[in-house]
């Protein structure tokens, strides 16, 4: 049986780096999309409490349905497995957000809120960002990548949080100095501050709660 993942994000359900997630991985696995119905960036691990959250189909085909929900990021995640129960996520994925999620960005991030309700439910999670602002950002060079951690994640089966930090070089000839953390969701907040700290150096540092290292030293076969 193919993975079965759990997407959402904080862009919203019509921002371009969910809908090129959903190209990216739909050939790899099956998709469950519940996203914000308009931007919510910024609204972290935050929930909906002073009134009642609907949603909507929007999509549904063999192996992908997507959906819209009024609510935050988090809720978006809560929604999708109460909503879909006969089938549990193998992966809950946040993003890919359209902008810097690294060191303190996290805290807030709706992006990295995906990530951390999708490990305290108990599910492996990973959170992808863009570090490019621009309108027209061009999200392709983020798919070999997407792959091969989404690979990697599933292979974990453990609850932790990854998140991978993708910032591009200046001419935009691809990506420099990608990093990814893995932590448990207690350390997700103290892992946070170091990421940047850790996005240009070449090693691995593990202890028993936090595990943080470049990505090309993880995924020396993407290339």
């Amino acid at each position: 049986m193919r993975p079965y993942l759990l997407l959402s994000n904080d862009d919203g359900v019509q921002a371009p780096g969910l809908h090129f997630l959903i190209e990216a991985l739909r050939p790899h696995a099956d998709l469950l999309v519940m996203a914000p119905d308009s931007a919510r960036s910024g609204f972290g691990c935050s929930i909906t409490s002073s009134h009642p959250l609907t949603y909507r189909v929007m999509r549904r085909e063999e192996g992908l349905t997507v959906c819209s929900c009024s609510g935050t990021p988090v809720d978006c995640v809560k929604m999708a497995l109460n909503l879909f129960p006969d089938r549990k996520p193998d992966l809950v994925v946040g993003g890919i957000n359209h902008g810097d999620n690294s060191s303190v960005n996290a805290h807030y991030s709706g992006t990295m809120g995906v990530a951390i309700e999708g490990a305290l439910q108990g599910y492996p999670a990973v959170a992808f960002s863009l570090c490019d602002h621009r309108p027209d950002a061009d999200f392709t060079p983020l798919r070999p990548y997407l792959t091969k951690l989404v690979e990697k994640a599933l292979a974990l089966k453990a609850s932790c949080i990854i998140l991978c930090q993708s910032d591009l070089a200046e001419k935009y000839r691809g990506l420099s100095s990608p990093t990814c953390l893995i932590a448990t969701p207690c350390d997700a907040y103290r892992a946070a501050r170091m990421i940047y700290q850790a996005a240009p150096v070449a090693r691995v540092a593990a202890t028993e709660e936090l595990t943080y290292f470049r990505l090309d030293d993880y995924l020396d076969d993407v290339r």
